[in-house]
């Protein structure tokens, strides 16, 4: 039994290795696009597209699911809209503010994925994991500091889309067991919706910017920068969907921070932007509050215990 947790424990670690490094590399991409051809709207579509045909590849057409009742066909629709606009949404804060913005904002996402969770999931913790969270929260915030580029916009976007991918995991987490769906499979019907969510939504942006989209299209296309993007964006949604099975949502939400903790540090390297002091104490005080996190989810806190005696069937794990 200890090997067999071992073993699980080192396959969360590898996904979670996998999932932040395409992740980084999914942010850089998309702010290298953006330089060129300042539409969000057409990375989302590129995101989705690449996603649908590699999921098609890997899985086959008939993986795509789609339920017969309507309430099962709303829950997977509300999978699809969240997933979109908030991919939408924080490619347009991506192209307002910097990455690291976009990503210290972003890092309030264990916050509403708890508050949702409560709501849709029935889902209870302690206070001490509420606390946990709040430090994990304050750390990722003080680490971006150094490249703080404020823009309104930028903000409103990036707080939106945070709350809508916390509807996505949160809501994820119950299709997902509600209608017995793998993981790869949702992920595949989510892109397909969300193909057809963002091209209606780029052929609309298109009638009020029709020669920024025949220049990105056909004057100065960069197809391959875009293809990355794309590659980056299905392969970290791939093992992101992977690990949400492992771990419950609101453990998904911290790893979730964690990563925009690498993230922020990555781009502030990548795009030349000096690190200090501050960096990296706010990093120690992330990770102590992920290890606070980690410890007030152990099975032997008296703490957990306490709530798990109260309401055995809250959490989804």
């Amino acid at each position: 039994m200890r090997a067999k947790g071992e073993a699980s424990t080192l396959y969360i670690l590898f996904l979670a290795f996998v999932w932040f490094f395409f992740n980084v590399g999914a942010s850089v991409y998309i702010k290298d696009y953006l330089v060129f051809h300042p539409l969000p709207t057409l990375v989302t579509l590129a995101q989705a597209a690449v996603g649908t045909i590699c999921g098609i590849l890997t899985l086959g057409v008939k993986a795509i699911y789609w339920p017969k009742d309507k309430k099962s066909r709303q829950l997977i629709l509300l999978n699809a809209f969240s997933h979109c606009y908030a991919t939408l949404l924080t490619n347009a804060s991506t192209f307002y503010v910097a990455v690291s913005f976009t990503h210290t904002v972003k890092a309030s996402d264990p916050l509403f994925t708890a508050i949702v969770s409560r709501y849709v999931l029935q889902a209870r913790e302690n206070m001490l994991t509420y606390f946990s969270i709040l430090v994990t929260v304050v750390g990722i915030t003080l680490a971006s500091l150094t490249e703080f580029n404020f823009d309104t916009m930028g903000l409103i976007y990036a707080l939106v889309s945070t709350f809508l991918f916390s509807v996505r995991t949160v809501y994820s987490k119950k299709t997902m067991v509600d209608l017995r769906m793998k993981d790869s499979d949702l992920f595949l019907v989510i892109s397909l919706l969300t193909m057809i969510f963002s091209g209606i939504s780029a052929i609309f942006m298109g009638l009020f910017y029709p020669e920024e989209y025949y220049n990105a299209l056909f004057g100065k296309p960069e197809w391959l920068l875009l293809f990355k993007v794309g590659f980056c964006h299905y392969l970290y949604n791939v093992t992101s969907y992977m690990l949400l099975t492992q771990v419950a949502a609101i453990t998904h939400s911290v790893l979730q921070g964690l990563k925009r903790l690498v993230i922020i540090f990555f781009a502030i390297a990548y795009f030349g932007n000096p690190v200090s002091t501050l960096n990296m104490i706010a990093s120690c005080v992330a990770i102590f509050g992920a290890g606070l996190y980690g410890w007030s989810k152990r099975p032997g806190n008296p703490v957990t215990k306490k709530v798990e005696r109260s309401d055995s069937n809250t959490e989804l794990v």
